[in-house]
């Protein structure tokens, strides 16, 4: 098999896996001479055995624009496509090695989205695991200059890359290589779920169903308008990481009643994607976009692992709005539908 043949199969195999990576999230490259593959914006990663998902970039031009500092210079596309390459291209471009792979495990996110997830990290995680931690910065460019910045600052090269309130990228020169650290990493920082006795909501309202609205796929999804620890981050931290924010938006309103919906819906000028009605469930218009179930069940995995919300450090409202303001995440958004 090819380099790109074992790739693809790699991303499918993490692509499906919503622990890994859920929807669009997530992101995968290697470098071939001159050029960086990346996934293209707004591809899914499950996607990568039935679909074309990589672009071809200059890498060359990506390493001139480091050297200059210019980290919000557009990647120079090598062959005539309709799809833009990853907004996490110039990121992909300075990490050293021949392959990376960025994830979201909701293994890791659960300790990066703490305020002392630095002393968890040195704490579990093994020696042998050669580690940095960036604090959280907008993705694209941003990202880009303060990844720079903090390898430039370190003795060390190291091949996991820990990403506040976002992820983790892991890089080597074969996959096999970033497999077996990936699952290094995982194992470390593992955590099971707070216990749950049923995710099923008591009643399903019928005038919901009426204006569009079904159950989710996953019941797993209801844990956020069932329990009380997720009821307080949906109020208090609902923005954990970038994609829940652009996905599902700035934070939902809780409803008391699925009358209250109803009543909210006849004024709104459109229908929510999703609705969230306290200690009942979770319900999704059926045309929503297919990323609405995946990043609310990211939501609730994150936080259902989560045992008090006294250590939670959400995205600020700068961040927030800096992300809704963004042509580069609508297109991802649309993209990927």
């Amino acid at each position: 098999m090819t380099l790109q043949e074992v790739i693809t199969d790699y991303c499918h195999t993490i692509g499906v896996d919503a622990s890994l990576v859920q929807g669009a999230g997530g992101n995968v490259s290697w470098k071939a001479g001159n050029t960086l593959w990346i996934k293209a914006s707004g591809a899914w990663l499950a996607d990568a055995n039935r679909k074309s998902i990589f672009v071809p970039v200059d890498l060359i031009r990506l390493k001139d624009h480091v050297k200059s500092q210019r980290f919000d210079a557009a990647p120079v596309v090598l062959h005539r496509m309709s799809r833009r390459p990853s907004i996490e291209t110039m990121l992909h471009s300075i990490v050293p090695h021949r392959i990376v792979v960025h994830t979201h495990p909701i293994a890791v996110l659960v300790h990066l989205v703490q305020a002392g997830c630095v002393e968890i990290l040195q704490r579990r995680l093994p020696p042998s695991v050669s580690w940095l931690l960036v604090d959280y910065h907008k993705p694209g460019a941003k990202l880009a200059e303060a990844l720079q910045r903090a390898i430039e600052h370190t003795a060390l090269s190291p091949s996991v890359l820990f990403l506040a309130n976002h992820g983790m990228l892991v890089g080597g020169e074969t996959v096999n290589e970033v497999d077996h650290l990936h699952r290094q990493v995982l194992d470390s920082l593992r955590e099971l779920p707070r216990p749950l006795d049923d995710c099923s909501p008591s009643e399903i309202p019928h005038q919901l169903i009426k204006r569009g609205y079904g159950l989710p796929e996953n019941p797993l999804v209801h844990r956020i308008a069932l329990d009380d620890i997720c009821l307080l981050l949906v109020e208090k931290h609902w923005a954990l990481v970038p994609d829940i924010v652009v996905f599902l938006g700035d934070r939902p309103q809780i409803f008391d009643t699925s009358d209250d919906v109803v009543g909210f819906i006849r004024f709104a000028r459109s229908a929510p994607a999703f609705v969230l009605i306290r200690h009942l469930g979770v319900f999704i218009r059926k045309n929503a976009n297919r990323a609405i179930e995946a990043m609310l069940v990211f939501f609730a995995e994150i936080a259902g692992r989560l045992k008090t919300i006294d250590h939670v450090r959400s995205l600020t409202r700068s961040d927030i709005e800096a992300l809704m303001e963004w042509e580069a995440e609508r297109y991802r958004v649309n993209a990927g539908q």
